[in-house]
């Protein structure tokens, strides 16, 4: 057998290259199946299908939660060889920047993989940048601050003895020395993140093979079990559903993202707030006051929800969000 030339190496590598990228290309969609192609099928292949489907849009969503896991588990080891010997500090002290590098691995690790793909992150997740309606994006901001400012009031109006999980696990947010990282996380890079593994690739992964509002229900749920607290979970179930639906009616993340922000920011705003005594005693003067703000911030919202469900009323727009971009 006569050896290849440089030459003909060279191209043969090309050509097995370019086959492997065509078969990562077209392998996720021909695995993602509609509910007319398993019409036929038998129970054990509509089983299989649907584990697989689960599988695939859960991909994301787990890598989401296991990284900073593991980014903490190597701040440990490598705290422990360091620090620990000295007893100057736990890790815990440092959750905030181990949660803030796992977000990071995530986001990367989506990224590589979709560019594996020859695609990329924003055509596989619906985030399109450059066709913004940017008064609608502004009033689904506001609409997340002002929501965020109502739901706040009110749970400052619960008895504090029902509200021990819940003021633990927001206090363990800004807790530790790096506290930057965790308004970066809380202001940005957590809602960013969410927003391509939720109402991204699990949404859009979950589409072909369930009706609108049954893959809003699901990914929506999922969402808010992530968030621990019993009150977090119940209005992480409304804020989730309410970014589907933005999602579903305009097939681009920006617009969910745009709610996440705000809802989050105004988190960042009253931390900055209880930092300052002097401040925070005259804004948060007494629960009366606490409570006019929720019930004006609760008015405005509910106002801004009427005014965009009166501009953009009708069905949601499930071929929209299934197009590349």
């Amino acid at each position: 057998m006569a050896r290849l030339s440089y030459g003909e190496r060279k191209q043969r590598k090309k050509e097995k290259k370019k086959a492997r990228e065509e078969r990562q290309k077209t392998r996720l969609s021909n695995m993602l199946l509609t509910e007319a192609d398993i019409k036929d099928m038998t129970l054990q292949q509509k089983i299989w299908i649907y584990a697989r489907t689960f599988l695939l849009a859960g991909c994301p969503f787990l890598l989401f939660m296991v990284m900073p896991a593991i980014c903490i588990a190597v701040g440990r080891v490598l705290l422990y060889a360091t620090v620990y010997k000295n007893q100057a500090e736990s890790v815990s002290d440092a959750l905030n920047f181990y949660t803030f590098c796992g977000i990071c691995l995530t986001l990367y690790i989506l990224y590589r993989v979709a560019k594996k793909r020859d695609s990329s992150i924003w055509k596989e997740t619906g985030l399109d940048v450059r066709n913004i309606d940017f008064r609608l994006l502004g009033g689904l901001f506001g609409f997340g601050f002002l929501f965020s400012v109502f739901v706040s009031s009110l749970l400052t109006m619960i008895p504090d003895s029902w509200m021990t999980g819940y003021d633990e696990i927001a206090d363990a947010v800004y807790a530790g020395y790096d506290t930057l990282f965790s308004i970066i996380c809380v202001s940005f890079l957590s809602p960013f993140a969410e927003e391509i593994v939720f109402r991204g690739y699990m949404m859009k992964r979950l589409l072909p093979l369930f009706k609108e509002k049954k893959t809003l229900w699901i990914v929506s749920a999922v969402f808010a079990l992530c968030h621990l607290s019993p009150a977090w979970i119940v209005y992480g179930l409304f804020l989730g559903l309410v970014m589907g639906v933005v999602v579903l009616k305009h097939g681009n993340l920006a617009y969910s993202l745009a709610v996440h922000i705000g809802f989050n920011l105004f988190s960042v705003l009253n931390f900055i707030i209880m930092k300052f005594p002097s401040v925070s005693d005259k804004i948060y003067g007494s629960k009366p006051l606490i409570l006019l703000y929720g019930l004006l911030a609760g008015g405005a919202a509910y106002l801004l929800f009427r005014i965009y469900t009166k501009r953009y009323p009708g069905n949601f727009d499930k071929t929209n969000l299934s197009k590349e971009n």
